[in-house]
């Protein structure tokens, strides 16, 4: 872990610092609740997902991914840090747990959970400390209910490579970043008709020194891959070609400077995937940015810069990012908010402030944030909770 000192502030890689709140337990059982609606967020429906009786250790929240009626959270304070996933689906209008997800041989201090992803047809989970080098699981829904399907780990990943700090998936791909492999590393995997295989192995063009955490972020859409370097303070994009993934941009900021953690979090906008969002939590004594970025016939380019009205020092705004639709979900943990963005024809503007219905300062909510149709799930992880918010509007 990279540490580094801001005035008497201890600087943590936010993957990092994200997962290793807290070590006690809790037993998981679920439970979907309706909360009022948060000041600030007018129009929009809210609903808590939570392990009932985790009120300590449990790290619920931890990470989230929705995709339609399916949601994933992340749970690494279970057994204790070993970790675990829970899977929602909405029925009825209301989110019900479906199933626990865990892989055996998983012990404490795994992380397993740490990161989530969802695609149509299966849930990827990432495990950062797994077997010394860090791992993947895949589960996708069999006749016999959801089953484990694929362990996945790089080609070439060694000790301590923190292989499932991040993942990512669309279609039928898998993106895995693996930020402590060297200057860090993203490995492809497709599904084939033999299994998971993987397909490439990316790295960053800037990101050459040990400590730079390429792959500390990954995102997916359709033939288009970002990865975040926070350590290098840059983020990249590839495209699939019909000689495999190439890098096609380089991303930075001006107002960013060396030690700042650009890129500790990514999103892509749904296919094509011609926006991407990329936050920086440090920025202003951890204040914190996110800037949007559109592809262009000329490349990417710099379409906006976003901060949070009333954000201040410690906030950690852009620490988690999404984007769906017209959208952007900007989380700020160290504020205990989420912030939403939304692009109308004079820009990017601020359109919501959201707060969990029981939340207080200190709850970490915000830590992560996901976004599909209508609906965006926020993570709590010190209360224990993720938030799922309806707009009940149709997305552009």
């Amino acid at each position: 872990m990279r540490e580094a000192m801001v005035g008497s502030l201890p600087r943590v890689s936010h993957t990092m610092r994200s997962l290793m709140v807290g070590l006690v337990a809790a037993v998981a059982t679920s439970v979907s609740l309706p909360l009022a609606v948060p000041a600030g967020a007018a129009g929009m429906a809210q609903q808590i997902v939570e392990m009932k009786g985790a009120t300590t250790g449990g790290k619920f929240g931890a990470s989230v991914a929705i995709a339609g009626d399916e949601l994933v959270v992340g749970a690494t304070g279970y057994d204790p840090y070993g970790g675990t996933a829970y899977l929602f689906t909405k029925t009825t209008g209301a989110w019900k747990e479906t199933v626990q997800l865990r892989a055996p041989g998983v012990t404490s201090h795994d992380l397993f959970g740490g990161a989530v992803a969802l695609a149509s047809s299966f849930v990827v989970v990432g495990a950062p400390y797994a077997a010394s080098t860090g791992r993947a699981y895949v589960f996708a829904k069999t006749a016999l209910g959801w089953r484990q399907t694929a362990e996945l780990k790089g080609s070439d990943t060694g000790a301590a490579a923190s292989l499932g700090s991040s993942v990512a998936a669309s279609g039928t791909t898998i993106v895995i970043g693996a930020p402590w492999h060297g200057s860090g590393r993203a490995y492809v995997f497709a599904k084939t008709a033999a299994g998971w295989r993987q397909t490439a192995e990316l790295t960053g063009s800037g990101a050459t020194r040990n400590g730079d955490e390429f792959g500390s972020a990954v995102s997916i859409s359709g033939a288009t891959i970002a990865v975040g370097a926070l350590g290098a303070d840059r983020a990249y994009l590839f495209a699939k070609t019909t000689t495999g993934w190439r890098q096609t941009a380089e991303l930075s900021d001006p107002g960013t400077h060396a030690g700042n953690y650009f890129g500790a979090s990514i999103a892509l906008s749904p296919a094509p995937g011609d926006e991407v969002v990329v936050g920086d939590p440090t920025f202003a004594g951890w204040t914190g940015r996110a800037y949007v970025f559109a592809r262009t016939a000329t490349g990417w380019h710099r379409a906006a810069e976003l901060e949070g009205t009333g954000t201040g020092q410690l906030d950690e705004f852009g620490g988690s990012v999404a984007l769906s639709g017209n959208s952007a979900v900007i989380g700020a943990s160290g504020a205990s908010r989420a912030y939403v963005f939304s692009h109308t024809t004079n820009g990017w503007r601020q359109s919501a402030v959201l707060k969990g219905g029981d939340t207080v300062f200190g709850d970490w909510f915000g830590v992560s944030v996901a976004a599909s149709g209508t609906a965006i799930v926020v993570g709590a992880q010190l209360a224990n909770r993720a938030y799922v918010f309806s707009s009940g509007e149709p997305e552009g």
